[in-house]
């Protein structure tokens, strides 16, 4: 059985594949792995930047079917333990990322809804609803350089209660709403990702690629 840890386990499991595309199962955080044992086995671990534990199945490991428990130390004292589920990994709409800058950019899109941002990303405005993509990165400070990626119209979402959930929210008024509509294609059909030339890719693709070098310094 596991050694007993101080530390806010989730009860599932998730397999070595899945790590190694996703990171964390909370934060999405590049996890090293170690890939020495060709056996059956499960390792837990703790998420160096979100201080999350992590139960780990190597090589066809199911928890469930063997039986094995991990234990945990709540915070007033009291030891549990527990045979973790495993699970497709919750976090499969983000690559795993490092603490490194990517180039590109991890960006989910979620598709376009309505939603108050700083104006429309290809010709400005005021504060309003507009049409727009909110799409998950991988962390606060990718989200702020998304952001800077634009010279207005987009916004991060970031909140204290949910900090590995951090959107960048992109408008687009309703002239422009087919530049932001190819935003969404080309950022998806990049496996997710944005960087200045995929957005000048929109731009292309949607007819505007001359008006938009007035405002866009591109990479």
């Amino acid at each position: 059985m596991g050694a007993f840890r101080s530390m806010p386990m989730s009860l599932i499991a998730v397999t070595a594949d899945d790590v190694r595309l996703y990171g964390c199962p909370n934060c999405n955080v590049k996890i090293h792995l170690d890939d020495a044992s060709t056996n059956p086995s499960i390792v837990s671990t703790v998420c160096g930047v979100c201080d999350s534990g992590i139960n780990i199945c190597y090589n066809g490991m199911v928890p469930e079917k063997s039986g094995m428990q991990i234990g945990f130390r709540n915070a007033d004292g009291t030891e549990e333990r527990h045979t973790p589920k495993l699970v497709e990994h919750p976090r499969k709409f983000m690559r795993a990322w490092t603490r490194e800058h990517p180039h590109p950019e991890n960006f989910s899109p979620r598709g376009i809804g309505r939603d108050e941002t700083p104006g429309c990303f290809v010709c400005g405005g005021k504060k309003d609803l507009y049409h727009n993509i909110a799409a998950f990165v991988s962390n606060r400070e990718a989200g702020e350089r998304v952001v800077q990626m634009f010279p207005f119209g987009a916004r991060l979402d970031f909140r204290p209660s949910t900090p590995y959930r951090v959107q960048v929210k992109i408008g687009a008024c309703d002239a422009h709403l087919p530049v932001l509509e190819q935003l969404g294609k080309v950022t998806y059909d990049a496996g997710r990702a944005i960087s200045s030339e995929l957005i000048r890719r929109a731009f292309d693709a949607a007819g505007m690629g001359g008006d938009m070098h007035d405002y866009y310094r591109l990479d």
